[in-house]
């Protein structure tokens, strides 16, 4: 028997689960020979098209796109990130590039291989032929006297001239200020609010050159001129700023983020801020941050890169964890990504995203779920993969999403 066919007879083992611990450990040992990936991806495509899955399941191409930025994937095979001035970035090694593909197919497969084809065809029910298309660039500017701008009815490089200062839209879409100081009163604050709704998101560039991406269903409250002192904005929902550095009289002026009763103070640096529910989360990518409590006798907490505050404002307490930040801040890169989060908190994403109200059948609070997945799905290709991991089916009817188990 040819080392092709040999191949072949293994891989067909696996995908028929009777692979012995032996075979799993060849399979391991081979995961950076491209003679052995070229066998595996060519069984991969024969056994989605002998189930007629394809149009359900991407191909291993796709779904090493999905995936390719799941850090335990990277972590297994060694591809640190490495910084660069413009953030993270990677390297990839080749050999590991295709050892993520393989992995990518096997966990793929091993997802899949625990349904039978009855499963696989009914795991999302979708009753209704709406179609319901995943979020974009939507929001409005809501101006001080409470008129508000349409941001999708403006075309690109487009400049609306206010009182003493301008917006303008630029062809990216991303929205940013100009201002002109003797048309604005000494000491005068105009305010101006970015709201995104469901199924919305959009980039804004601060008057002080701070560049802010806002997640679905979020507001962003802020001066169209800072003061001297300090730069404060409010916000609820979820955000991701990279904050650039501001002096004056060759004194820094920190930038404060508030968010209900917690307080973030910076000076140049990178965070992401959800504040959804009762819950305000803030991860640090780069850079310090020093995080206040109002109304509590907590002592202020210092931020370094990596930590994540969850700070309950009911209870009057937060917990502190090391996190891989990649997986924080993915929305901004349109994919959403978890790690062994509950469905409850991959449906709350899904909702807002896609405009989607999700009911549950029982108490789900067991089931859990790890992946990354691209934000620009269809909803019923992005529920089928959800489901694809077991325990859960979906039935959609319109914009209603029922989890079954």
């Amino acid at each position: 028997m040819s080392r092709t066919e040999e191949y072949k007879s293994l891989i067909r083992r696996f995908y028929a689960k009777k692979a012995s611990e032996q075979d799993m450990e060849l399979i391991r040992a081979l995961i950076d020979d491209m003679e052995f990936l070229g066998v595996w991806e060519e069984i991969w495509e024969e056994q989605l098209s002998e189930t007629n899955s394809d149009a359900s399941v991407p191909n291993g191409k796709t779904m090493f796109e999905r995936i390719v930025h799941d850090e335990r994937i990277v972590k297994d095979q060694k591809l640190q990130p490495l910084r660069t001035k413009q953030g993270y970035s990677r390297l990839w090694k080749y050999a590991g590039l295709a050892a993520s593909l393989l992995l990518v197919v096997v966990v793929s497969f091993l997802v899949r291989q625990g349904l039978d084809e009855k499963e696989q065809q009914s795991s999302v029910l979708s009753l209704t032929e709406e179609q319901v298309v995943p979020g974009k660039e939507r929001a409005m500017i809501v101006l001080a006297d409470g008129s508000a701008i349409d941001l999708e009815t403006l075309a690109g490089d487009t400049v609306l001239q206010m009182d003493g200062f301008s917006i303008h839209k630029g062809m990216d879409g991303t929205i940013s200020y100009r201002f002109n100081e003797k048309d604005i009163e000494k000491g005068q604050q105009v305010f101006n609010s970015i709201v995104t709704p469901r199924g919305g998101e959009y980039a804004l560039v601060l008057p002080d050159g701070t560049k802010v991406w806002l997640n679905a269903v979020t507001t962003l409250r802020y001066p169209v001129v800072f003061g001297e002192k300090e730069r404060v904005v409010q916000m609820n929902g979820e955000a991701y700023f990279e904050v650039s550095k501001a002096e004056y009289n060759h004194r820094r002026i920190p930038f404060i983020v508030e968010t209900g009763k917690q307080r973030l103070e910076v000076l140049g640096t990178v965070f992401n801020i959800n504040a959804y529910g009762k819950n305000v989360i803030t991860t640090l990518v780069e850079g310090k941050v020093k995080l206040s409590f109002r109304d509590t006798d907590m002592a202020d907490r210092v931020l370094e890169p990596n930590d994540q505050i969850s700070f309950d404002w009911e209870r009057k307490h937060y917990t502190a964890v090391k996190v891989d930040p990649l997986y924080i801040i993915s929305w901004k890169q349109g994919n959403f990504a978890f790690s062994n989060a509950s469905i409850h908190d991959v449906m709350d994403d899904i909702s807002r995203w896609y405009d989607v109200e999700v009911s549950y059948k029982k108490e789900l609070d067991h089931v859990r779920f790890s992946g990354t997945l691209s934000r620009y799905e269809n909803i019923d290709k992005m529920l089928e993969l959800i489901a694809m991991a077991g325990e859960v089916r979906f039935k959609r009817e319109g914009r209603r999403v029922y989890v079954l188990n």
